[in-house]
């Protein structure tokens, strides 16, 4: 396919070269098209160097010397219309932030330190517009426009792929989530001023160590569990005590020959790398400190173990190996061995497993360069649980910071699954979502979310981002 990308003349990004460069590498002939810039208020220009300077943010400018071609683009199938204002083409891809096109949509969401709702319009003479892609990112630093700015971009840029490929494939239409704007976006100098204070509340909150960590709980359910009744339980939780150095965190459970085990990711402070640890949860509720049963040189967490074949399996996050890895348990629940690389070359977290109508699934959090780590679905699938396993056609299925992200164990109730998510709208652990599957083929994806649960302040969560529960025992993990 022939491809015009429309932008604003003088305002150079590098997000717009690297998407002409993945376009080039999908297959279609690439070139640029300048049009006459709107002038940035003085606001905008000064927030952007203030946050240059407080959090030495290095400005990175500049095309490729092929992509200078004096705003002469060659006859196009497609334009991409980035620019401020509409520019001319019978068929075009314009982005939308919560309604608003151009970067000026974007920036009001920063400002407001939301996430915009991106949805990709396809644009043609004579029809009616419809959206073929759309998505709402992940903002790891909403205190840092310039930061916050990069991660929508980014996000942008895979949605404008993913939408090509739709319109390739001959795919229907998308229905974009509702936008949701809570008043007017402040002053550039405003944000400024709430940036550096934010910034001076760090520094102290970490001179008075008065940060918390993650902690585990964990309880008995009489048929309350959270995932039945869409509500934390009134009593809370038991905690799993830790001594300070260190911190647990993505909580997984296992019965086996009548015990109930707990694995857990174990975090020491003093060598900063995860490694996978397990306790017995005994008939009488109480728990003992958990044991390190797996470790590897790199970092490892979010331990999901199951039997398939007789045989138990445990797949960790292994995100910073860049693969998925499944061991096997040669003498449960002390020594696993690694079984197989299952995915290779992947930034992948939190991997979690399910056989759905006798095929192999994985669920995961996919990411790139320049990304967050939060908000886009993964799916791979294989014919056995050894492979091979073939990345869905449609990756990322789903963009969503609110329902992307695994937090938990999915469960089969009356033939539909049901799936446990992160929301990190607004930032990491804000919640738990739980959705329904809607369909899950090689083909396609589709979840329904029925509820977003945030942390409850009742008995001291400040977030929540992983929930699983297994006869009768839930456990949570929380920051406090």
């Amino acid at each position: 396919m022939r491809i015009v990308i429309a932008i604003d003349f003088g305002l150079k990004r590098k997000w717009q070269v690297a998407l002409a460069e993945s376009l080039r590498i999908d297959g279609h002939v690439v070139r640029f098209a300048f049009a006459p810039a709107p002038r940035r208020g003085k606001g905008v220009a000064r927030l952007s160097a203030s946050a240059r300077r407080m959090f030495r943010i290095v400005a990175v400018h500049g095309f490729a010397r092929r992509d200078l071609l004096k705003g002469l683009p060659l006859p196009s199938d497609l334009v991409i219309d980035l620019a401020s204002r509409p520019y001319v083409g019978v068929s075009r891809l314009v982005p939308l932030y919560d309604g608003q096109r151009g970067r000026a949509g974007a920036l009001n969401a920063v400002l407001r330190q939301c996430s915009p709702v991106i949805a990709v319009d396809w644009q043609r003479d004579g029809q009616v517009p419809v959206t073929m892609a759309s998505g709402r990112p992940g903002i790891e630093r909403p205190d840092v426009a310039r930061l916050a700015m990069g991660f929508v971009m980014t996000r942008t840029a895979s949605l404008l792929r993913q939408a090509i490929a739709r319109i390739l494939r001959g795919d229907a239409p998308v229905r974009s989530p509702a936008p949701v704007v809570s008043g007017p976006a402040p002053l550039p100098l405003v944000f400024a001023g709430r940036q550096l204070a934010g910034k001076v509340w760090r520094r102290l909150a970490a001179l008075a160590q008065r940060r918390g960590h993650w902690h585990v709980g964990w309880r008995r359910s009489q048929g309350d569990g959270v995932a039945s009744t869409l509500a934390w339980p009134v009593g809370g939780y038991q905690t799993l005590q830790d001594d300070g150095k260190r911190y647990y965190a993505d909580p997984f459970l296992f019965e086996h020959q009548g015990q109930m085990h707990l694995f857990v990711e174990e975090y020491p402070y003093a060598t900063g790398q995860g490694v996978i640890s397990a306790a017995i949860i005994g008939a009488d509720g109480r728990i003992g400190t958990p044991r390190i049963v797996l470790e590897r040189p790199y970092h490892l967490s979010y331990p999901q173990v199951f039997e398939h074949d007789g045989t138990i399996y445990m797949i960790p996050e292994t995100g910073a190996n860049r693969t998925i890895e499944l061991f096997r348990a040669v003498d449960f629940p002390n020594h696993w061995v690694l079984e197989a690389v299952l995915v290779d070359n992947v930034l992948a977290g939190d991997a979690t497993y399910l056989l759905h109508e006798g095929r192999h699934w994985l669920f995961a959090s996919i990411t790139g360069k320049g990304g967050s780590t939060w908000d886009q679905l993964g799916l791979f699938h294989a014919p056995t649980l050894l492979g091979p396993w073939t990345a869905h056609v449609a990756n990322p299925v789903l963009t969503d910071a609110g329902a992307a992200r695994p937090a938990g164990q999915m469960q089969v109730i009356d033939g539909k699954i049901w799936r446990l998510a992160q929301n990190c709208i607004g930032g990491y652990g804000r919640g738990i979502t739980i959705a329904s599957v809607d369909r899950l083929d090689v083909d396609g994806y589709a979840q329904t979310v029925h509820r977003h649960l945030p942390p409850d302040p009742a008995w001291g969560m400040q977030a929540v981002h992983s929930l699983n529960i297994s006869n009768g025992v839930e456990v949570v993990d929380y920051f406090a």
